[in-house]
């Protein structure tokens, strides 16, 4: 059945009057109201079926039959319909009997005009709230709930009148806590009033732009936001509502940088690459001749010194090239089984004259049921060279050193244990939380000595083997670097 709606809604008046009908046609008529009568419950139900009634005042004494009873009827026929009982004999049994039929009030005569006329503005003003909540939950249920991004509809006070799944999911809310409220209040985002006004305005039919928000909830996100105008069907019609397509573009948005970042790295590196390649040889002549210098020439003891000094800095750059033609040329594994705590002792071993003049104490925490890993043990151990050496460099006045190993599984995976973990710990001024993010970045770095590579070679040389670099640390209270590799 189709429901014609006009502009005021339609009444049905059924009384065996034809005086009170005809009292009520010209009351709702002057009021804008299309208005039906008939003197009997057959045929107010046979016009019931054939069109929507907003409203139905009935009289409780019919022509052959009961004026409750035919409400219960139009009620089956047509929910949404309000009823108004009017009777000329009221008794406590009829009133309940009304009010369970679900009429929305009792009315007695003789009629008071002015109360019919409040009574029946109140009953369309709930029956047309309640069909546009209908109309609004079909819309949703139909339509909203299935659009997979992130949708909020507001009204034209910005205010939430719905707010889909995606949505709710995203923000980690419910649609009862989101809607009803004003834009402002959940999504509290700069720069989205312009947005929202130059739709509303008509400047752009369609309106989108990035926007970052941070929240309990979500985090740090940035939010691609899309703003335009549809209608949205009312118990009048149409209205012209505002939606907003909200999108997380976070993880896009970081892929981006990173591959922007990559892109500058690339570039710098190539001519890293190239300056290391013509600082190489007049570094190895400077060695060369300071050597030769220190055990053919007749110096003191003083000009010795200094000889050295010379042998040591040349030394120094020389890594620091080295670091950069390393990082800047392709790395081709070398694969084969390795003891990772032969590894690991190897490289404590080689720092150990380092580790005592900085007063680090070295502790190990090696499991013991795992074998040897599917690695290339050279550039392993130079990855774990670069990771004892920052954990060094951040205990200036000394400290501890832990090493630990532990099978573990991959993210997951039930079994078997299939991951070797070694973990790094140090007791050293940790990092920042702004910096944590950056710590693999090259040529970042916080130190006075250094360029900032070697945790950008560990990060390199890890991922080769597809396993995962993580770093966990708090200013002033050390730092954790887990790496962590696939067993074969």
């Amino acid at each position: 059945m189709k429901e014609k709606m006009p502009s005021k809604g339609n009444i049905l008046s059924v009384d065996d009057s034809e005086d009170i009908c005809e009292i009520l046609r010209d009351l709702f008529h002057e009021e804008g109201y299309q208005v039906d009568t008939v003197q009997t419950g057959a045929d107010a139900i046979a016009l019931v079926e054939q069109k929507f009634f907003h409203v139905v005042l009935i009289d409780t004494v019919l022509k052959g039959t009961d004026g409750i009873e035919v409400l219960r009827q139009i009620r089956d026929i047509s929910p949404r319909t309000e009823g108004i009982i009017i009777t000329g004999n009221a008794t406590l049994k009829s009133s309940i009997e009304a009010l369970n039929m679900g009429a929305f009030a009792y009315l007695i005569k003789p009629l008071d005009l002015d109360e019919v006329r409040v009574v029946v503005q109140k009953a369309m003003n709930q029956q047309q709230t309640m069909m546009e909540n209908f109309l609004i939950k079909d819309f949703s249920e139909n339509i909203i709930s299935y659009i997979p991004s992130a949708l909020l509809v507001l009204d034209r006070g910005f205010n939430v009148v719905l707010a889909n799944k995606s949505y709710c999911e995203m923000f980690h809310t419910t649609a009862g806590d989101t809607e009803g409220k004003n834009v402002w209040e959940i999504f509290p985002v700069e720069g989205l009033d312009v947005n929202l006004e130059r739709v509303q305005k008509g400047n752009k039919l369609s309106y989108g732009m990035e926007l970052r928000c941070s929240s309990p909830q979500t985090g740090e996100k940035v939010f691609h936001v899309r703003t335009f105008e549809i209608p949205l069907p009312t118990i009048t019609g149409e209205e012209t509502r505002l939606i907003l397509v909200i999108e997380d573009f976070t993880e896009r948005k970081r892929l981006e940088d990173e591959l922007i970042q990559a892109q500058k790295m690339g570039i710098l590196g190539q001519a890293a690459a190239r300056w290391a390649h013509e600082i190489k040889n007049p570094l190895q002549q400077i060695c060369t001749g300071a050597q030769y210098l220190r055990k053919y020439s007749p110096v003191d003891y003083g000009e010795r010194d200094s000889l050295e000094g010379i042998i040591n800095g040349v030394t120094s750059l020389n890594r620091i090239v080295t670091e950069l033609l390393d990082y800047t040329r392709p790395i081709r594994l070398n694969c084969h089984e390795v003891d990772i705590h032969n590894l690991i002792d190897g490289v404590l071993f080689e720092s150990k004259k380092q580790l005592e003049r900085a007063n680090i104490q070295v502790r190990k925490s090696y499991g013991t049921t795992f074998g040897k890993v599917w690695v290339d043990g050279f550039k392993t151990k130079q990855a774990f060279q670069n990771i004892v050496r920052n954990g060094m460099d951040a205990m200036p006045d000394g400290g501890e050193l832990t090493v630990a190993t532990k099978l573990t599984r991959k993210p997951g995976a039930k079994e078997p244990l299939d991951v070797l973990e070694v973990i790094f710990s140090d007791t050293g001024c940790g990092i920042p939380e702004s910096e944590i993010g950056k710590v693999f970045y090259p040529f970042h770095t916080t130190k006075v000595r250094g360029i900032g590579l070697g945790m950008a070679i560990a990060k390199n040389v890890v991922d080769l083997h597809h396993g995962e670099i993580l770093v966990e640390s708090k200013a002033g209270e050390g730092t954790r670097v887990i790496v962590r590799l696939p067993l074969r």
